[in-house]
């Protein structure tokens, strides 16, 4: 599973944090006046590292543990 944080502009009725789960990737979209796009390619980085650890240790239980923090 990869993670891709976006921060984009204009979110729809005051939403800040929206997330999307597809089998193959978990998207996290970011209003642009919380977080840079710098900071949205350092948060992805970030929770990449996380992914890449989690799945070294067991991949079963460790991907529901995620989706169930994550959303």
């Amino acid at each position: 599973m990869r993670i891709q944080v976006l921060s984009v502009s204009a979110m729809p009725l005051g939403v800040q944090v929206w997330v999307e789960d597809s089998p193959s990737v978990l998207t996290v979209y970011v209003d642009a006046e919380l977080l840079s796009e710098s900071g949205a390619l350092l948060l992805q980085a970030v929770f990449n590292d996380i992914v890449v650890a989690w799945e070294r240790q067991s991949a079963a239980p460790t991907r529901p543990h995620l989706r169930a923090v994550a959303g």
